[in-house]
């Protein structure tokens, strides 16, 4: 009888042991799991983010593709006729009047820094002189002859068959320590409608 009892208790005491090994054994295998997932999952991670990436970056090119430089040039010297000729931009009924051009025409030659100008814009149809110069060749000039005043281009932004122009007149002090004043500013919005560039909205005038 003794014996019986004995065999039966060894059974449960061996079935029990047996239980928990296995149950210790499922959660190693489960963090083990999850470990290695995770070092599976970081590199695959990696690359759907440079994926992406360059998705961006092809629809960006893509965009800036649709608008060629001759195109964005002509929209850019109707942007210069407009502020320093008061000619009208093709789609609105008024002239615009650029709040800061009496600093402009201050010097008897306008300058125009080469930064986000397209290769083709020509300036020879524009009767007041005007002067293309790379930001040093400003910085000079301003040493030599005083503070000038000097419009610039921001970069244009471009999507589907819509071109936003940005174009900032600022002052160059003489004084390369000095910060450069900032002075009015007009947003114009071109959109190709019927095979034409038109102004779709009323060009936006703004101060630094």
């Amino acid at each position: 009888m003794n014996l019986l009892l004995s065999i039966i208790y060894s059974a449960i005491v061996l079935g029990i042991c047996s239980g928990i090994l296995f149950s210790n054994f499922k959660i190693f295998a489960v963090q083990q799991d999850t470990s290695i997932n995770a070092l599976f999952l970081k590199p695959l991670l990696k690359l759907q983010n440079q994926d992406n990436l360059e998705e961006n970056f092809m629809s960006v090119s893509h965009l800036q593709s649709t608008v060629s430089d001759e195109v964005l040039g002509q929209l850019q010297e109707l942007v210069l006729k407009a502020i320093l000729l008061g000619q009208r931009l093709p789609g609105i009924d008024q002239s615009v009047r650029f709040p800061d051009l009496p600093f402009l025409l201050q010097k008897s030659t306008v300058t125009l820094i080469d930064e986000n100008l397209a290769n083709s814009v020509s300036i020879a149809e524009i009767s007041v002189p005007v002067r293309i110069l790379p930001q040093e060749a400003l910085l000079e000039k301003a040493h030599e002859q005083g503070d000038i005043a000097y419009l610039r281009f921001q970069p244009p932004g471009i999507e589907d068959n819509v071109v936003r122009l940005t174009l900032k007149a600022d002052i160059c002090p003489q004084d390369s320590s000095q910060p450069v004043l900032g002075l009015s500013g007009i947003q114009v919005t071109f959109q190709k409608i019927s095979g034409n560039w038109q102004v779709v909205n009323e060009p936006i005038l703004f101060s630094n």
